[in-house]
């Protein structure tokens, strides 16, 4: 593909085995996890990973006993990572120029949140500034089913902006982004 396209998978996800704590993973504590190579994790890095890597939730007992094996339900489908791509275009966060082609589909609404893997939830991120979301860098929000930047690190609280390099047609449109209410 030259960029250009459409992407076919939105970036390999991630297949690796962690062993993690509840609490770690959903961000309560930081212990680290264990691959299934024995070397120790980051629960940070196992969130991130988590977010476009495949995640088989499995609960264990105390003498180490599988009680429930779950299934892998957070990731985006090709048809919703294609979605989301001819909607974005590219990288959502303003003055990215990275196309969809080579981004990935990021979940405004973190999963582990209770956010739905929905073309409506999901918004085109670069590699780069998709860990930036990851680090608290960068604030997504969904605004009417589009994806806007509403805050950045060391830089007051605006507009929500939209990566206008994708959409050429906005800035000649007399578009306005929306308001905050809050």
């Amino acid at each position: 593909m030259n960029g250009t396209g459409v992407p076919e998978s939105g970036g390999m996800r991630v297949r690796i085995g962690v062993l993690i704590g509840y609490q770690a993973l959903l961000g309560q504590c930081e212990d680290a996890g264990i691959t299934d190579h024995g070397l120790p994790i980051s629960a940070a890095n196992i969130r991130r990973l988590a977010c476009t890597g495949d995640l088989l939730p499995v609960v264990l007992g105390g003498a180490g006993e599988i009680l429930d094996l779950g299934r892998e339900a957070r990731s985006f489908s090709s048809a919703q990572r294609k979605a989301i791509a001819i909607r974005d275009r590219g990288c959502v966060v303003p003055g990215c120029r990275r196309p969809a082609s080579t981004n990935e589909a990021h979940h405004v609404k973190p999963w582990l949140e209770g956010g739905l893997t929905s073309v409506n939830n999901g918004s085109s991120c670069c590699a780069h500034h998709h860990a930036m979301v990851h680090a608290g860098l960068i604030t997504l929000e969904m605004i009417n089913g589009i994806p806007f930047v509403i805050g950045q690190a060391g830089q007051p609280r605006g507009d929500p902006e939209r990566n206008l390099y994708w959409h050429p047609e906005l800035r000649t449109s007399g578009y306005t982004p929306p308001l905050f209410t809050d």
